[in-house]
């Protein structure tokens, strides 16, 4: 607050600041002080920005008295601004409309502004097709005079409607929202015209293409998985790790390794060698370990964990992947009767202390490990803690909150061991981002998770059971 009213002394005009400073009164709970700051925003903004402002006050008329008249009226304002250009506003009308009920209203606003949007385009493909027939005309006229167009460096025309386009999120939220009260057909349309409209992005056909695992369209699903790995080239390992996945899940192992390998193939040609999304790159190589496991090349399986571990980001932001890749190889050398680097991989895995799904399998593993060694108090204490964080888990949003919180546990019991502590919390950066808002009412229709944020547990890990060593050629 301080630092906005800073910079609102210095530049009082800036729209940006004043929006800014209303978000943070309106997180406090200071709805009149938000409200000024947001019609101060909307008094000095320029015309584009006016939308942005109004859609906040929608937010805020829902948090101060739950007024949906207003919430619409406010949307409404800011969609009757740039052609209705503003992608955010008709999400967060959708939205209202889903969280109320209203599913037919919802959906008429999902279809009234993809229809004017696809509109727009047209009018603008018309445009340039158009200047794209005069242009042609006139280097066929200046050719046949045998006189070189001039040459100034001028680039190509952008359109700007693509520059920086947010309606993909337009299509994906009313891909999801058919899937989730319509069917299949209309889901199916509604990421049809969006892959259409955006020909070169590969997340929705990579989306589209889970539309069809869950309704066991297998071939379409390959097919849409390919289409969705050629359009992100060498850019972004995701589509080739969820084929991969795809592949796994029918036990077509050997078709997973060769998607694996096309991936990071291709990242690694791309310009910074793949390290611009290092934390996905992990995950890819994460994967392609497992599938080496379930094949049985357990020392390829080594050094491909031993990548994904290279690539996590340092400090806090890659504790979740790290706990997770350790304790992957603490199961691996389990598996081999290396108990004791096993042992040692379960204690860095607990150090990370952010385990997907929640620390009571690694002290289950570590049980049986102890169990291997004829440790019996060992066993017995983890045991005893396994039973704890389960019961604690089980529980749902409190204990998942505390965890993303970065929840650290340092008190010690009697044997030495980590145990729980509900003091010495520890904020971090990705749990600021997960908490971040939407809009006030998108709690009451988020109540299945979306995205990829259970990526791990579509990596099946292979049974720990003894196992024996084999190198493919």
């Amino acid at each position: 607050q301080v630092y906005l009213k800073k910079g609102l002394k210095s530049c009082p005009a800036n729209h940006r600041l004043h929006h800014a400073l209303g978000d943070l009164y309106r997180d406090a709970g200071l709805f009149d002080l938000a409200e000024s700051s947001y019609r101060s925003g909307l008094a000095h903004g320029p015309n584009w920005s006016r939308p942005f402002a109004y859609t906040a006050l929608s937010y805020l008329s829902y948090e101060k008295n739950r007024d949906l008249d207003a919430c619409r009226n406010w949307l409404r304002r800011g969609l009757g601004i740039n052609n209705g250009m503003h992608s955010q506003g008709w999400i967060a009308l959708a939205h209202l409309e889903e969280s109320e009920g209203l599913i037919v209203e919802a959906r008429e606003v999902y279809i009234e502004a993809i229809t004017r949007y696809e509109m727009i385009l047209a009018k603008k493909r018309n445009l340039r097709e158009g200047q794209g027939r005069q242009d042609e005309k006139h280097n066929t006229q200046m050719s046949q005079t045998s006189i070189r167009p001039p040459s100034n460096g001028a680039k190509p025309a952008i359109d700007p409607v693509r520059s920086g386009d947010k309606w993909m999120n337009v299509y994906k939220s009313w891909a999801q929202f058919e899937d989730k009260h319509g069917s299949y057909r209309t889901a199916n349309d509604a990421f049809s015209r969006g892959t259409i409209a955006f020909p070169r992005d590969w997340s929705l056909p990579l989306q589209w293409a889970r539309l069809q695992v869950k309704y066991g369209m297998k071939e379409r699903a390959r097919k849409l998985f390919a289409v969705a790995c050629d359009r992100a080239g060498s850019s972004h390992a995701d589509p080739y790790r969820l084929y991969a996945e795809f592949e796994m899940s029918q036990k077509n192992y050997s078709r997973a390794r060769s998607i694996l390998f096309l991936g990071a193939q291709s990242l690694s040609v791309s310009s910074d060698g793949g390290l611009g999304n290092r934390g996905d790159l992990a995950r890819l190589y994460y994967t392609w370990a497992i599938c080496e496991w379930h094949l049985g090349d357990i020392i390829r399986a080594e050094v491909l964990f031993d990548h994904s571990l290279r690539l996590t980001d340092a400090g806090e932001n890659g504790s979740e992947i790290r706990s997770l890749i350790l304790y992957a190889i603490a199961r691996l050398e389990y598996a081999r009767g290396e108990y004791l680097l096993a042992q040692h991989c379960v204690g860095l895995s607990l150090k990370e202390n952010l385990m997907p799904g929640g620390n009571s399998q690694i002290w289950l593993l570590w049980a049986d490990i102890a169990k291997a060694m004829d440790n019996d108090s060992l066993e017995k204490e983890c045991l005893n803690q396994a039973e704890i964080l389960s019961s604690q888990e089980s529980k749902g949003a409190t204990e998942d909150l505390s965890r993303l919180l970065g929840l650290r546990r340092k008190s010690t019991g009697n044997s030495g061991l980590s145990v729980p502590d509900s003091q010495d919390q520890v904020m971090t950066r990705s749990a600021v981002q997960k908490l971040l808002r939407k809009e006030p009412w998108h709690s009451k229709i988020s109540n299945t998770p979306s995205g990829d944020d259970t990526w791990y547990e579509r990596v099946v890990l292979p049974d720990i059971s003894p196992i024996q060593e084999t190198v493919e050629n």
